[in-house]
């Protein structure tokens, strides 16, 4: 779905983790940055608020909020951190998103009354 957006370029989400360089990891990294773009975005996505939906389809690194770009390169680099030989025990309560991403994403979730 979030396949055509580029809210953080692959230089960018490189220079985060400090990897500037060209290496072997390229197409590893470009599928990281790709699961991060789609972790934060499912995540703040309402598919019901079909305006909302399209705003963020009309992202790209300009337009985006400063906080979902952010967000992408905090998601990123826990990926490349986490690559799933050891175990991430922030993330208690079994979502994808660390608590430092759901921070950022805080005031583009629509609030949930109980």
């Amino acid at each position: 779905m979030w396949d055509d957006i580029e809210i953080v370029s692959l230089d960018q989400a490189k220079a985060h983790i400090r990897r500037d360089d060209s290496s072997d990891e390229d197409d590893l990294f470009e599928l990281m940055l790709a699961q991060a773009h789609g972790l934060v975005l499912d995540y703040i996505d309402r598919p019901t608020d079909e305006d909302w939906h399209a705003e963020i389809l009309a992202w790209d690194d300009e337009s985006a909020p400063r906080a979902v770009q952010a967000a992408i390169l905090r998601q990123f680099a826990d990926l490349v951190r986490f690559r799933g030989d050891d175990e991430d025990t922030s993330k208690v309560d079994g979502t994808d998103l660390s608590p430092r991403v759901k921070q950022l994403l805080r005031m583009y979730r629509t609030p949930v009354v109980a």
